[in-house]
């Protein structure tokens, strides 16, 4: 009987694991060429919230992760930034959801505060959530001008995941 129940679990886990993986694919399609949703967060330094709304009229990319996401965001950062550094807003978003006390939240703080760069802090999971963002790798957001989504991606940056968001920035820059 203990073996069955075993088995049942093992199952069980398997199908709920597959149908996340696809609800979270499902979501990232379908947002894009829709309009972003409105957002506000606060960076490490507790400055005035970003609101998504205040960049419209500039294509913005948003780069965002969790803990283990970490690590490919600097490839991904340092490779926009060469290519489209001054053309473009890069918006890093940390998923901190989770996070249990107040003691915990202002350490995450001190420590995102050694980086010097802005990060806006997702206390709630609001974007990972909206769009249907893969935890433990990078995921990047194209807006374009007018506040719509027009690529998504998750994982390294290679070279064939920059060629395609660098395409689909040309065309945004083409546009104009």
């Amino acid at each position: 009987m203990r073996m069955l129940i075993s088995i049942l679990m093992k199952y069980l886990v398997t199908v709920l694991s597959l149908l996340v993986a696809v609800a979270s694919a499902i979501g990232a399609q379908t947002a894009v060429n829709s309009r972003v949703t409105e957002f506000a967060l606060q960076d490490q330094f507790d400055n005035r919230p970003v609101n998504i709304r205040q960049y419209e009229g500039k294509i913005v990319v948003i780069i965002a992760s969790d803990r283990e996401g970490i690590d490919q965001n600097d490839k991904w950062e340092n490779a926009i930034l060469q290519r489209n550094g001054n053309n473009l807003v890069l918006l890093r978003v940390a998923d901190v959801r989770g996070v249990p006390t107040e003691w915990w939240k202002n350490r995450i703080k001190m420590k995102f505060q050694e980086t010097k760069r802005s990060i806006l802090l997702d206390w709630d999971g609001v974007i990972f959530g909206r769009y249907g963002l893969t935890k433990n790798v990078s995921n990047l957001i194209l807006i374009d001008r007018r506040g719509y989504i027009r690529f998504i991606c998750s994982g390294a940056a290679t070279n064939a995941t920059q060629d395609q968001l660098f395409n689909e920035i040309n065309k945004l820059e083409s546009s104009r």
